[in-house]
């Protein structure tokens, strides 16, 4: 079992969608830092179990998708001027290279019914 399969059967996998505008800034390499508002939503998805790998998905789509491990969560500010209040940051390790995101994706939906 490899280390994604078995994150997607402890239910420790968080799923994203990005505009395209961040979606192409991961993939150069220049997002590390995913930013979400501090709000019941996203406090339910990133605190009530551990979270080791992230899927990212560029709008509502089946392709585009990028695998990354979760380094770690806390909450501050986020660096973008127009950005207040706290905000979760996500902070990622590298883009997980031949992470097949189509099966790990049909893996979540049949582990989380």
């Amino acid at each position: 079992m490899t280390e994604l399969q078995n994150a997607i059967n402890n239910k420790s996998v968080v799923f994203f969608t990005l505009t395209r505008h961040w979606f192409n800034q991961m993939l150069a390499g220049e997002k590390d830092i995913e930013y979400r508002e501090v709000t019941p939503y996203w406090t339910a998805r990133l605190t009530k179990r551990p979270i080791t790998h992230a899927v990212f998905s560029c709008g509502y789509t089946r392709h585009g998708r990028i695998v990354r491990p979760v380094y770690g969560i806390d909450v501050g500010p986020c660096p973008y001027p127009e950005w207040k209040g706290e905000y979760y940051r996500i902070s990622l390790g590298p883009i997980m290279i031949g992470a097949q995101t189509s099966d790990v994706v049909k893996a979540w939906k049949e582990v989380a019914l």
